[in-house]
């Protein structure tokens, strides 16, 4: 499966990251507040059964463990192949920045986290990828 399947399999394979997924849309003070926390609830339920209908799909029995082997698998596509911690030697590749961007969508997640904090290799890729990008727009801890 793609990438970005595994991402946001793995930060949305509880009700409550399912929640925390969805939670942007309390925060439209343009909406009445029960239609905000409908869509909310919606959001959620739709969000937790495509979770599932995926992990079928593609028999993933864990996600954040599937994220993580693909994370492993895309670093060891370029280990001794450049002079950087990049697919582009010392400055990122496209490829650096479309799995730093999917990454940092999500990066305020519970498994994100444990990903980092597991694994020291994509702790340091990740941090060398926000040094080379620069800090987010919003920072925000999910």
């Amino acid at each position: 499966p793609p990438f970005t399947e595994y991402a946001t399999r793995a930060t949305s394979s509880t009700w409550e990251d399912a929640l925390k997924y969805t939670a942007y849309v309390r925060e439209m003070e343009k909406y009445p507040g029960y239609l905000r926390w409908l869509h909310h609830m919606v959001a959620t339920f739709f969000t937790r059964v495509g979770s599932n209908k995926t992990k079928k799909k593609f028999n993933l029995s864990e996600p954040l463990v599937a994220l993580e082997d693909a994370m492993k698998r895309f670093l060891g596509t370029f280990e001794g192949d450049t002079t950087g911690p990049f697919h582009g030697g010392e400055k990122p590749s496209f490829a650096d920045i479309l799995v730093f961007g999917t990454f940092r969508s999500v990066g305020g997640f519970d498994a994100v986290a444990q990903l980092r904090d597991r694994n020291p290799e994509i702790n340091t890729w990740f941090t060398a990828m926000e040094n080379a990008v620069g800090a987010p727009a919003v920072v925000e801890k999910l």
